[in-house]
């Protein structure tokens, strides 16, 4: 077991790895030395083989086998690996005689990393199992990083390092004829034939069913709606009603000054969780381990996850709701080209929010170079919904959601505890599908579905109300004094990420480390970018070529 790996409890659900395609047994045993937990073979053929620190969920019919994990779904038992991706929204494997298909779920919310040996795939739900093991020096994927710094995540099947690929959206690795290969396995809705509009209590309903009581169910409270449509419907028979409220670090504290009063509303005892002025420095590094150091977001939420961990239960998490329901980054020009017809010009500019502008810090030359990359790489995330009537809904679950938020919940409060995600069943999918864009404009249907649910709560002020004009009123844990001098120092020990700034940028992080810089959000965008990358580029400097 790799001790070098972030302390995670593989609690709820289990850590796995393996390879599929004529895998050598040298490299098993080295990814197993690798990995951050204890694991058995679950399965072992000669075309696949399957290890994990627990038992994963199975599946047969007829001459196939299979096994899935991190269902974010209840349903019906898989019947193949489509039905465990679509309808169980898990990652997972099947095995024949004669191939071996692994997978992830249909949206692409979980983690499954590959890399490439001889005529096998070995793979694993932790991507420093496969940087540790790999019998080579790896290399830098430049398109990864500049996707990271304008879209807040890699896109696609792009991970920092070229020789290591994540499953992406509507794809599946293939073992057949003795070779591997990506191969496309677009999700069944869509190609959904079911058009008639849903109504916001259809919605409502669909969401109501997706969620499993469970005895200690609890709910991390935002001033958002998601949390509080989801406490709104959560029923009456779970025993131990709780809600989770913390500072997100925005100077505002919204979320603080709102939650207490939609708790009230729900019937729901309601805790808070403040962090301290340090917090952001004690949990940086343990987040960006955990996240495999592929978004740039979910420093602030560590310290509530850590209490919620030593809680245990199930939580409730709006994973996807606002995308699917409020048009969230799908401005009004887009929802009038719902199917991307004249473009995705306009919604990878709402996506990538000023970052690739000019008049920022880093040098026009590196500026435009990301450009290019990072518009070729979200060209061919979308390229497969091209036309879809749903098409920009879709390109923001696939690319945004799937690499830069779903980690939050999967890969911070999970595998600690249980993660239910009621947006992502399939069934309110498709509803979300028949609901027109037009109509989610500015939260209108979503008001819609809240009104219905509870109309107390939907009567409450939200982080969705007019934003405040003023300044933040508060200081901020990531940009204080100590949070900006931890982050100069990751920029500036690095002559490959110093290189990228304008000179008079390099001379603020040398003389004043960044200060003014993070007076300006592109600025503060730039500098969590910055030291993020000579962050990951120090920790894996021993595994990378020259």
């Amino acid at each position: 077991m790799n001790s070098q790996s972030p302390h995670i409890t593989f609690r709820t659900r289990p850590y796995v790895c393996g390879a599929i395609g004529q895998w050598k047994q040298p490299l098993i045993d080295a990814l197993v030395a690798a990995s951050p937990a204890p694991v058995s073979v679950v399965h072992s053929s000669p075309n696949a083989i399957l290890l994990a620190s627990s038992p994963p969920a199975t599946w047969s019919n007829g001459a196939a086998e299979g096994f899935y994990w991190g269902e974010l779904a209840a349903g019906h038992p898989p019947s193949d690996w489509k039905s465990a991706s679509e309808g169980r929204m898990a990652a997972g494997l099947q095995r024949e005689d004669y191939r071996a298909i692994l997978h992830t779920d249909a949206l692409g919310f979980q983690d499954m990393f590959v890399r490439d040996e001889g005529t096998a795939a070995y793979f694993s739900n932790r991507i420093d199992a496969l940087v540790t093991s790999a019998p080579h020096k790896l290399s830098v994927n430049w398109d990864a990083w500049a996707c990271t710094f304008a879209f807040t995540a890699p896109l696609h099947s792009d991970t920092p390092f070229t020789e290591i690929t994540r499953i992406a959206p509507g794809t599946a690795v293939y073992y057949y004829g003795d070779r591997t290969r990506v191969i496309p396995a677009a999700a069944s809705w869509l190609s959904d034939g079911d058009t008639a509009p849903a109504s916001a209590a259809d919605v409502v309903e669909a969401i109501k069913a997706a969620i499993v009581p469970t005895r200690k169910t609890a709910l991390p409270l935002s001033g958002g709606w998601d949390s509080r449509l989801l406490g709104s419907l959560i029923g009456s028979g779970i025993r131990r009603r709780r809600a989770w409220t913390t500072s997100n670090d925005d100077g505002w504290d919204r979320d603080v000054n709102m939650a207490p009063a939609v708790a009230s509303v729900l019937g729901f005892r309601h805790r808070f969780v403040i962090p301290g002025d340090d917090a952001w420095v004690r949990e940086y590094a343990a987040v960006r381990h955990r996240t495999g150091f592929q978004t740039t977001h979910h420093v602030w939420a560590m310290p509530l996850y850590r209490e919620l961990h030593r809680q245990g239960g199930d939580y409730l998490d709006g994973l996807a709701g606002g995308v699917l329901f409020k048009n969230f980054l799908i401005s009004p020009a887009v929802a009038n080209d719902p199917t991307l017809s004249k473009g995705s010009g306009k919604l990878l500019r709402n996506m990538q929010q000023r970052r690739l502008g000019e008049g920022g810090y880093l040098r026009a030359s590196v500026i435009e170079e990301y450009r290019e990359r990072a518009e070729a790489r979200f060209a061919a995330a979308i390229k497969p919904l091209a036309g879809h009537p749903a098409a920009a809904m879709f390109a923001v679950l696939h690319t945004r959601t799937a690499r830069a938020i779903a980690s939050n919940p999967l890969s911070l409060l999970a595998p600690e505890v249980r993660i239910q995600a009621p947006f992502a069943h399939p069934d309110v999918i498709r509803l979300a599908m028949r609901v027109p864009l037009a109509d989610k404009a500015d939260g209108q249907f979503y008001r819609q579905m809240l009104r219905i649910a509870n109309p107390q709560a939907a009567a409450l002020p939200s982080t969705h109300d007019e934003k405040p004009q003023d300044p933040a009123p508060l200081p901020t844990r990531h940009y204080n004094q100590h949070g900006l001098q931890v982050m100069a120092q990751h920029i500036t020990a690095s002559d490959a990420v110093m290189s990228l700034f304008t000179d008079d940028a390099a001379k603020s992080l040398t003389y004043d480390g960044g200060t003014d810089l993070a007076e300006t959000p592109i600025g503060r965008r730039t500098l969590t970018w910055a030291s993020l990358f000579g962050h990951w580029l120090d920790e894996h400097r021993k595994f990378l070529r020259e």
